[in-house]
């Protein structure tokens, strides 16, 4: 299904602007198609961009693209961006990001295009650019299960900003441990 089919299928004219979405991009035809292209578009965006470009700035270019995806990400509905969210902590976290090793934090995206509806020859391409020097995935495993931990703790509690939900989320999850 490509975004023309997406269209057809909800009737949205999709935004008009010199950012259209990608047309070749297959997602699974979710709710709100102008919040997940734009989240999608700000997804490769961020797969493009070098942290360890030469003569500086990359680390830049890469909180700059990161604010801009987060902030499309904060305009989709609760459980999907709950679990994206989760997923750009944990790239974010000093424990996976490098700046001068790009890899460590795009390994992340592909999940996070797989939660947009993102499917077909350009997932799997996004997987080979997003890790090109074959790093493990064991990172973006555990950031998987903690975004289902944390949306299922959630269970309903999807009010208030994004980081008041995580915490929530958190201390429920805290909760559940001390049982």
């Amino acid at each position: 299904k490509t975004y023309a089919l997406l269209k057809a299928k909800t009737g949205s004219p999709g935004p008009r602007k010199r950012g259209r979405p990608r047309k070749d991009v297959t997602t699974d035809g979710l709710a709100d198609s102008d919040g997940i292209q734009k989240a999608v578009k700000k997804t490769y965006a961020l797969l493009k961009v070098n942290s360890n470009q030469k003569g500086g700035g990359g680390t830049a270019n890469f909180r700059k693209a990161l604010s801009a995806l987060r902030s499309a990400v904060n305009k989709l509905p609760g459980e999907l961006e709950l679990q994206i969210l989760t997923l750009l902590d944990k790239a974010e976290d000093k424990e996976n990001f490098e700046a001068k090793t790009s890899g460590t934090w795009r390994r992340f995206l592909p999940s996070i295009l797989e939660l947009l509806g993102v499917t077909g020859p350009e997932l799997e391409q996004a997987k080979k650019d997003a890790n090109p020097r074959d790093l493990s995935m064991e990172p973006v495993k555990k950031a998987m299960r903690l975004a289902r931990k944390r949306l299922a703790a959630a269970d309903g509690r999807n009010k208030g900003s994004p980081e008041s939900k995580r915490r929530r989320c958190d201390e429920a999850l805290s909760r559940e441990k001390l049982k």
